[in-house]
């Protein structure tokens, strides 16, 4: 029963705790962002949940191939990396007309599909994106169609998608927040992870080229060539066309924080990689993410009465609770504790609250929650009382003791007296 009760009460620890993150009743500071040249951002931690800066985010812009990611996760989930799929000249027409980045498959190669979803994902191949689209659906337009559900199953509420590789449509738009949805929904794929995290990939032998068609990543390349400096990048998504700007999908790592930052709209001479840059570099020196509370951290020791297995008890924190602070934050800890907890008491009793403060602002609580029975001894109970009477009354009790054995003297002292007398008078008769 009591673990029972320590994992509900565990489950509404994180709940509370995540909407009071999510909520954005976190202690900010005077952050100061760097300057950048892309319009829209929104740079989130997805372990926490927690946004660290966000700007321009709900406004509607055209996401170019960003969009591939929405095509990509489709096809991995819906066919067998294994298979085969036939290259047609309707999946290649008007590509070239469109200036569309291809991975360079050929009417009549045969790659597979983990071929095709590496093609989509580092060259950002529209030949590719195409053909997933014919697998997994027959046609295009009902593959968009299974985009736009998947938009709205995932809460992407403005995205509208007019076509699988993101070639531009006045009617084909999305926002920085929508996007990072659908990032953070990809991440949650080992394989998309694994792909994604590809500098290099060579196909499997087609016929246009039996070697193998050669991929490499449009982001991570720049990086590791060295010509853009992005610390903890593990690569990302890129896309481009003029009304949209250069957009990146990106994945990061650093202290302690798993982060996606989605830029849109920035200059054509990779404006958003460079950003991606400015944005890690301050980000590593600006924030870290803080195991403020673990289960088992102890939280302080209080007395215990009328118990005869332990003097004191030792409350421990059932929850856990990371957040991702400025660097420089001082953390401290403030548990609200009872003076004593008297016997009888049952395991799963509330016995106090723990408080976390960053910069002295709380930001995180918890009922804190005796885990073992302890029990009363009666012996204990007197002697305590006993002791209690007798430190509060002991002085009192001491005079009355006291001046009942004066009286006791005074009286026996007369009788012997009286005695003495009554002997005198015999004596004299």
């Amino acid at each position: 029963m009591y673990n029972a009760v320590m994992k509900l009460k565990r489950i509404l620890t994180v709940f509370f705790c995540l909407l009071f993150v999510l909520t954005g009743m976190i202690p900010a500071g005077a952050v100061e962002y760097p300057e950048i040249d892309s319009t829209c951002i929104f740079l989130q931690d997805i372990n926490t949940g927690q946004i660290l800066w966000q700007e321009n985010s709900d406004v509607r812009i055209y996401p170019a191939s960003l969009t591939k990611m929405m095509s990509e996760i489709i096809a991995i989930e819906a066919l067998d990396p294994e298979d085969t799929v036939t290259i047609t000249p309707d999946m290649l027409a008007g590509l070239a007309e469109a200036n569309a980045t291809v991975a360079g498959f050929q009417a009549g190669d045969t790659p597979t599909v983990l071929d095709l979803l590496y093609g989509t994902a580092l060259p950002s191949g529209a030949d590719c994106v195409n053909a997933l689209a014919a697998a997994v659906d027959g046609s295009v337009e009902a593959f968009v169609e299974h985009m736009n559900r998947k938009a709205a199953e995932l809460g992407m509420t403005h995205t509208h998608f007019v076509n699988p590789t993101g070639l531009h449509d006045d009617n084909h738009y999305s926002t920085c927040e929508d996007l990072a949805l659908l990032f953070a929904y990809c991440l949650q794929n080992d394989l998309y992870v694994q792909i994604l995290q590809s500098e290099r990939y060579i196909s499997s032998p087609v016929a246009s080229a039996p070697a193998g068609v050669m991929m490499r990543s449009t982001s991570l390349s720049f990086v590791h060539d060295g010509i853009f400096d992005i610390p903890g990048y593990l690569g990302g998504k890129t896309g481009f066309t003029y009304p949209a700007g250069r957009c990146l999908a990106a994945l990061d790592e650093m202290n302690g924080m798993r982060l996606i930052c989605i830029l849109c709209h920035g200059p054509e001479d990779q404006g958003a990689l460079r950003d991606a840059g400015t944005v890690f570099r301050w980000l590593q020196d600006a924030y870290r993410n803080y195991a403020l509370v673990e289960p088992g951290m102890a939280a302080g020791d209080v007395a215990v009465q009328d118990c005869p297995d332990m003097e004191s008890y030792t409350l421990y924190t059932e929850g856990t609770m990371h957040m991702d602070l400025p660097a420089e934050t001082a953390v401290r800890y403030v548990s609200d504790l009872p003076d004593v907890l008297a016997a009888p008491v049952t395991a799963g009793t509330a016995a106090g609250t723990l408080h976390v403060l960053a910069d002295d602002r709380e930001v995180y609580s918890e009922t804190l929650y005796v885990r073992d029975d302890l029990r009363f001894s009666r012996r204990m109970y007197l002697v305590r009382n006993i002791k209690a009477f007798w430190q509060a009354h002991g002085t009192a009790v001491k005079i009355c003791a006291g001046g009942l054995f004066l009286l006791y003297i005074l009286l026996k002292s007369r009788k012997q007296h009286r005695r003495k007398r009554r002997r005198s008078r015999k004596s004299r008769h």
